[in-house]
């Protein structure tokens, strides 16, 4: 289960005395902390209103009682301390906090205890923020069921004793969240973007020279076709295709290609990176900071190490990282089984163990992708 809160003007709501005592209990106190009573407290504001005439209207000046100012770069992480101790109410609840964006996430083995913990739950939740003085938006708020099981119960959530409504698909942090965890919507939304982007692309291909196409590809196309890709990008080839059939209609715009011309071997003409070497190189990437000890320690448990000793006997295909088992298809389209699997896949064909900066080891899984699996 997952359920996204949605807090009614968050950044306006933080209350000042709450927030001052919470930095204290954070160890900023003295100078450091009269800065931040400085930079919040004393300020004003108005409203500025323009109508159709031109006419621009002001009002009087107001004294800010709560909030921090938003466009700031201390802003969020005010906020984020504001609502740091979130999650120790609930140890059943998997908070997930990003500026003011919380999400809930619990498991269980049937639909009706889960439901009746998450309501027990979330009376616990509803205590801290009356306390806290915020608010959460009922009408916004929702929540998913990921289960492949059938039930004739009907889950009920609620929150101050109002129905929370179940959403078959969220956005959650950019990325389009389905209950099947398929992530189809999410890649037809990236696919919409990405065609918009080559209708661009290929509108202006009389005008500008290859170097400016591509330089408009990494600027519009890349940046859709990189982003949490490690999340939806490891999915079954069938959703994957539409995305890949739009990234060689990019080539064959930048090298000024027919509608039906073979263009796949010329990817490293242009220096693109077809689909799946994308993916790759973010795992593997990912694997070398959750190995290092760079990644979020959150992230640890997604990579399990074989220990050099925990077998005596010498192996002819000892690989470094355990492959989860899986007897389902789908489970197997998950970073915790395709990432171990990729990095034994390339360990075999070179040293990747080695203590190197990000920037070389990229470099060196991205020759080795192009070499062996282009």
């Amino acid at each position: 289960m997952g359920i996204y809160l949605d807090i009614r003007k968050a950044f306006d709501s933080v209350n000042y005395e709450i927030m001052f005592k919470k930095l204290v209990k954070y160890g900023i106190r003295g100078h450091a902390l009269n800065l931040i009573k400085s930079y919040l407290t004393n300020r004003k504001q108005c409203v500025k209103v323009e109508n159709v005439k031109g006419q621009v209207f002001i009002s009087d000046l107001s004294a800010v009682t709560c909030g921090v100012p938003q466009g700031s770069v201390l802003g969020p992480l005010l906020f984020l301390l504001y609502v740091n101790d979130l999650q120790n109410v609930s140890q059943l609840f998997h908070t997930i906090t990003y500026a003011d964006d919380t999400n809930l996430f619990m498991a269980g083995p049937q639909l009706e205890t889960l439901c009746n913990t998450a309501n027990a739950e979330l009376r616990k939740l509803k205590e801290w923020f009356d306390c806290n003085r915020l608010c959460v938006n009922i009408a916004k708020t929702c929540f998913q069921l990921y289960t492949s099981k059938v039930y004739d119960f009907v889950p009920k959530l609620q929150i101050n004793n109002e129905d929370i409504k179940r959403e078959p698909l969220v956005k959650f942090l950019g990325v389009l969240v389905d209950e099947q965890l398929s992530f189809k919507p999410h890649i037809e939304y990236i696919a919409r973007k990405v065609a918009i982007a080559i209708g661009f692309m290929y509108r202006g291909r009389d005008l500008m020279n290859r170097e400016q196409l591509i330089l408009i590809y990494n600027t519009l196309v890349l940046p859709h076709l990189s982003f949490s890709s490690i999340v939806w990008g490891i999915n079954f080839v069938t959703n994957l295709n539409r995305l890949r059939i739009l990234q060689k209609r990019a080539a064959r715009v930048v090298l000024g290609l027919g509608y039906i011309d073979h263009v796949s071997h010329r990817f490293r003409e242009i220096g693109m990176s077809p689909l799946c070497e994308l993916i790759n190189l973010r795992c593997m990437v990912l694997i070398y900071k959750i190995k290092h000890g760079i990644a979020p320690r959150q992230m640890n448990h997604l990579i399990e190490w074989r220990i050099d000793d925990d077998n005596p006997h010498a192996l002819r295909h000892r690989t470094p990282s355990i492959i989860p088992f899986s007897s389902r298809r789908f489970k197997q389209n998950t970073f915790r089984i395709h990432g171990p699997k990729l990095f034994n896949r390339l360990s075999v064909i070179a040293d990747l163990n080695t203590g190197t900066s990000v920037s070389i080891f990229k470099k060196q899984v991205k020759g080795l992708l192009e070499s062996n699996f282009g």
